[in-house]
């Protein structure tokens, strides 16, 4: 049975498989550090799986194409997209942001501590990345592994929303439904993403969205199937089919896989009216609220945990000395990325949300004269 669900209702399965998605990524990251001692007590099976969490970024697209639609309403103006991209990046930047300084406080404490050179871009690299633009200016070295997906987010994002504001300023002058310009114009750039992701055609600027975007064009599709948007189980069903002819007749891709999967998990659970049933345990809605946290902070706490184990134990670690160095990294991981959230992540989540019914002038009045308003749990 299909669920009845409002824009403003979270899918609890969503926010579980979020959690799996950070997780996965996390001990594809740790496990890979240890690989061969692991491999040596670990069944193979494990390994393999270890191997393909980096899968757990396509499903993020994925989860960010469906969240994002479901959030951004018709009839766009200029006071509701700044607001927008106000409460989006007050969403990701405060704890963005605090990722980089532990990264770079990380970086710089590890080549202290070991008399190592500093590993670090430069100053104006430092500020690319603070304003997602790192990739596209192709700043060398990364301050972390994982912020190119955090480039690509915002881009998505973007260009989700201006395409479709546009595209509602356009149909006032041609006559032509907003909603039918708009899906055309982001199927099409989902047609040339495929292309340039199955390698049929090439794509020269690195950093630039495109290549990927058909990942969450994907999530963009459950959404519109979720809100019962004309043709969208057509067009869902058809891109599905397209997805996997382009896996069998021109270059499998795990990438292409794992988020078809994923989409049409969460169709298929919203179809059966399970949404809220399936993959909502604790543990999972757990790792769903601290899954961006944790993503992002896991390299710098997690993996130098382990660098700095074979620092003082030698590289040459007994199989059964890296398990417990692997277990323990992943528990650092979830505690520092726990502190992160609460400290950072929650509070900036509070005001966000505050920002959906009350203007940033009014919530400024109210932190000024103390207001408790933007108090309690993050949603």
């Amino acid at each position: 049975m299909e669920q009845a669900l409002n824009k403003r209702e979270r899918l609890g399965s969503v926010d579980g498989m979020r959690g799996i998605a950070a997780l996965a990524v996390v001990l594809f990251h740790l496990g890979g550090a240890l690989r061969e001692p692991l491999a040596e007590i670990l069944p193979d099976w494990v390994m393999i799986a270890l191997s393909y969490g980096y899968l757990g970024v396509p499903i993020f697209f994925v989860i960010s194409g469906l969240v994002i639609s479901r959030n951004i309403k018709e009839g766009i103006d200029k006071r509701y997209a700044g607001m927008f991209i106000l409460r989006r990046s007050l969403r990701l930047d405060p704890t963005y942001w605090a990722a980089i300084i532990i990264a770079i406080s990380t970086t710089l404490a590890k080549s202290f501590l070991f008399d190592q050179p500093v590993n670090l871009p430069s100053v104006s690299g430092v500020l690319l990345h603070f304003v997602y633009l790192q990739d596209i200016f192709t700043v060398e070295p990364s301050i972390s592994v994982v912020y190119w997906t955090l480039c690509l987010e915002v881009q998505f994002y973007l260009f989700f929303l201006l395409s479709k504001w546009a595209c509602e300023k356009i149909s006032t002058f041609l006559s032509r439904p907003a909603a039918f310009m708009h899906g055309s114009i982001i199927l099409l750039v989902a047609c040339w993403s495929l292309a340039i992701d199955v390698k049929v055609i090439e794509f020269p600027w690195p950093g630039i969205f495109v290549r990927y975007w058909h990942y969450f064009y994907l999530g963009v599709l459950v959404s519109c199937c979720i809100s019962r948007a004309p043709w969208a189980r057509t067009i869902f069903t058809i891109w599905c089919v397209i997805l996997i002819a382009s896996q069998i007749a021109i270059t499998p891709l795990a990438y292409i896989l794992a988020a078809l999967l994923s989409a049409i998990g969460f169709y298929s659970l919203w179809k059966l009216g399970l949404s809220n049933q399936v993959l909502v345990s604790k543990p999972l809605q757990f790792l769903g609220m601290i899954s961006y946290s944790l993503y992002l902070i896991h390299p710098d706490i997690g993996w130098k945990f382990i660098s700095l184990n074979k620092a003082v134990l030698g590289e040459n670690l007994t199989p059964w000395m890296a398990l417990l160095i692997f277990l323990l990294a992943i528990m650092v991981s979830l505690f520092s990325a726990l502190i992160l959230y609460r400290v950072v992540e929650r509070p900036s989540l509070s005001i966000t949300n505050a920002l959906r019914t009350k203007s940033p002038r009014i919530l400024l009045q109210e932190w000024r004269t103390g207001s408790q308003d933007l108090k309690g749990a993050a949603g």
